[in-house]
């Protein structure tokens, strides 16, 4: 404005040192998080160096570069008062394994930028700045009510790594705390998403699936890779494999970098700080409502031992060095952890006792307007070597129905099927509720099971 650079900056400062109040910091029961957003914020703003700071309350200040780092140091000084000397956002700092591979282990969880000797790079994951952004960001439910994503580390990559663009990202599993950032890039950044094959209906239809962690904002994949799938970029080769255990939605990608051999397993395995009681194994998760199987785990760490890395970049914390040894002992634990899902679970085929969704209705959750219809499916995975057969019907409320009303289809050995019906709702919201539950009654071989699985549907007005 009148050849100086104006920032109205809300409420973000009053003046020099100063905020209009600390009460409209605290977002949770007890918390500081706004404090360390401010502390964020302002670090932001600073480096574009205003002239002119017009403040929502408080006068305007001219040449605010001072008076924005008086306000940064008390709301720090603040902030580690309050949380017992807490780590501050701001104070989170990428660092370079090797020259082309920089890792952020601070954020809420770590991501990784590859970057090519032409300034492209590509990310591995890309979720929140922080645990208190994060947290933040999941308070509201609807994904157009929650906190917006604050890009973070980019700038750094640039001014001290060489970065130019933000060609590809790729996601280490299906869990938002890794990706919710992923639109961010796609918008600011046209970011190209690539992806292991069984995460693409998630992140593009993320109503579909009953699964914890799924972002709510769908996005577009541009391309998904097979289980050992290799390919090129820029200078670097990458393999691609499946890697269940944490999730069933999880891969490992494979690269040499810098003359270093790195995997990136996403949640798959960490540094054990009971290595030496462990037999040196890494340490693993067990989360059942991820999709879990009696031999997921053996896989990722045998994907693994086949190729051997050096390096092991996981999904939360710093890069750690890895050895066969260490890789053999976690596959012996793991060997014994598929031997208790055996002998614990009563059925022969224990994996019915670990995947509670191995019968679904898709999509997880309908979108229907009243007196209209929608398509969907029940969908089995058979984990018996023999064919089983499905009979099917939906739980409904009154003057709801399912076409057909009882579905019936043969599960094949080792394999998936489904059967489709048109679920069609009543003219008015029942009890006048804009959300409600339905079920599916099982009968498998004869055999009754119940209403094992369920689904929601939205009903807008």
């Amino acid at each position: 404005v009148d050849g100086k650079k104006v920032a109205f900056s809300g409420d973000l400062m009053h003046s020099p040192g100063k905020v209009n109040t600390l009460y409209d910091m605290q977002y949770n029961y007890g918390g500081s998080e706004g404090v360390d957003m401010a502390v964020f914020s302002l670090s932001r703003l600073r480096e574009l160096k205003p002239e002119l700071l017009c403040p929502s309350h408080g006068a305007p200040l001219p040449n605010p570069a001072h008076g924005i780092g008086q306000t940064i140091d008390r709301l720090s000084e603040y902030y580690r008062f309050e949380t017992g000397g807490g780590t501050l956002t701001e104070a989170n700092r990428p660092y370079a394994v090797s020259p082309h591979f920089i890792a952020h282990h601070q954020t809420n969880s770590s991501f990784y930028a590859i970057i090519s000797n032409s300034g492209k790079a590509m990310f591995i994951d890309y979720g929140s700045a922080s645990g208190n952004y994060f947290g933040s960001f999941l308070n509201a439910t609807p994904a157009g009510d929650r906190i917006r994503f604050v890009e973070h580390n980019i700038d750094t990559l640039k001014a001290q790594y060489g970065l130019k663009s933000v060609e590809v990202a790729m996601p280490s599993h299906m869990h938002d705390d890794h990706m919710n950032g992923f639109p961010h890039l796609i918008r600011h950044y046209r970011t190209r998403i690539w992806c292991y094959e069984n995460m693409v209906d998630i992140f593009e239809n993320p109503r579909g699936h009953n699964l914890g962690c799924t972002l709510g904002e769908p996005f577009k994949v541009d391309r998904a890779f097979r289980h050992g799938e290799k390919f090129r970029w820029e200078e670097f080769e990458f393999e691609v494999t499946h890697s269940p255990g944490h999730t069933e939605y999880q891969m490992a990608m494979f690269v040499s970098i810098d003359g270093a051999r790195v995997a990136f397993t996403g949640d798959a395995f960490f540094t054990n700080p009971n290595a030496p009681q462990s037999d040196g194994a890494l340490r693993h998760n067990l989360i059942f409502r991820n999709h879990v199987e009696s031999d997921s785990h053996l896989k990722s760490i045998r994907n693994i031992l086949d190729r051997e890395p050096n390096l092991i970049a996981p999904g939360h914390g710093k890069p750690f060095l890895v050895n066969r040894s260490d890789l053999l002992a976690t596959e012996e634990k793991l060997r014994k952890q598929k031997d208790l899902f055996q002998e614990l679970v009563a059925d022969r085929d224990c994996d019915f006792g670990l995947d509670p969704s191995w019968v679904k209705i898709y999509p997880y959750q309908m979108v229907v307007k009243p007196g209209e219809s929608a398509r969907g499916e029940i969908r089995v995975q058979n984990y018996r070597a023999v064919p089983m057969k499905m009979e099917v019907a939906l739980v409904l409320p009154e003057g709801w129905s399912a076409e057909p009303d009882l579905l019936r289809f043969e599960a094949p050995p080792r394999g998936h099927a489904s059967g489709s019906f048109v679920l069609r709702t009543a003219r008015e919201r029942p009890y006048g509720q804009p959300r409600i539950a339905i079920a599916a009654d099982v009968m498998c071989d004869g055999r009754y099971l119940g209403q094992i699985t369920e689904a929601v549907v939205d009903l807008p007005a």
